[in-house]
């Protein structure tokens, strides 16, 4: 089973055999650019998205495929939706399902917390491209749910330079920006799950992970410290070149321009969170969608 998960700027391809959810691989787009909710995405775009979801048809004839879609799909109008999938089903045999931004957030507890059993409170970090969600759970509960319009986009066009070889800017700079966006009053969560390939980032970006000792999950095998969290930041921001960022993903180079955006914000809400362990996460929507599933037919 191939589950293909559609966002604003990535389209993550993940294979679930033998009980595991692997991911497969990851491709950058920019479906943003000339979007408006009446036509949907532009030309350009829509081609790009059908011929790569007809490629993974192709690649994998005889394989079930489940696409899915959020984010800036959310916001194409229901005839220029309807006409997007009806397109993809055309030319690929793919049904193309928008999910809810409630959905996507119960798949995503399913996918990162189930396995954390402890009564202090924790934080689930979910930062997007154009919008970030931040989930507080004690007690299996979940106590507040945080929806912030800053995601990566934001931060890449406050600071329009931060993907220089190395930042124009320094990291306190943006932390400043970021925090700013953040809601004022908090509560202390002492542990946070920050998820989005997280621990694939950090494991290649040389950060200087431990083992898990939090809680006992398989898929969430390491666990890093603020301080240890900020100081690699710091590093990434002033002395690790961009192009050296991209040769630790050498397959979606692209994804390493959001890599600082998105680690100052991350840093910026652990702050503010008075955060002292961040779990990093590989987990994705499609962990807790496949969980959900396994629940169901059990």
């Amino acid at each position: 089973m191939l589950y293909i998960d559609t966002g604003s700027s990535t389209v993550k391809l993940y294979e679930w055999k033998e009980g595991k959810v692997k991911l497969l691989k990851t491709k950058s787009f920019d479906f943003k650019k000339d979007f408006n909710p009446d036509d949907g995405l532009s030309e350009q775009g829509e081609r790009e998205l059908v011929n790569y979801f007809l490629s993974i048809r192709n690649d994998y004839p005889d394989t079930e495929i489940k696409v899915f879609a959020t984010a800036i799909f959310r916001k194409m109008s229901k005839t220029a939706l309807r006409k997007l999938s009806d397109k993809i089903l055309q030319i690929t045999g793919l049904h193309f399902e928008v999910i809810s931004q409630e959905l996507e957030g119960f798949y995503l507890e399913q996918a990162l917390s189930v396995r954390y059993i402890s009564n202090k409170p924790l934080l689930l970090i979910n930062i997007g491209g154009g919008s970030t969600e931040l989930i507080i759970k004690q007690d299996g509960e979940v106590l507040e749910r945080v929806y912030l319009e800053l995601g990566v986009r934001t931060v890449l066009a406050r600071f329009p330079h931060i993907n220089d070889e190395i930042s124009k800017y320094s990291l306190e700079e943006v932390l400043k920006f970021v925090k700013t966006k953040l809601p004022q009053k908090t509560i202390v969560t002492p542990v946070a799950i920050y998820n989005g390939g997280e621990l694939t980032y950090m494991e290649v970006a040389g950060y200087d992970l431990d083992k898990n000792e939090v809680f006992e999950d398989i898929d969430h095998p390491r666990m890093i410290n603020l301080a240890k969290f900020q100081a690699r930041n710091r590093e990434i921001f002033q002395s690790v070149q961009l192009s050296e960022l991209e040769k630790y993903m050498p397959e979606d180079p692209l994804w390493m321009h959001g890599a600082r955006a998105c680690s100052a914000i991350a840093q910026a809400i652990c702050e503010k969170f008075q955060v002292k362990t961040i779990v990093p996460s590989d987990s994705n929507t499609v962990h807790g969608m496949v969980r959900q599933e396994l629940l169901v037919r059990d």
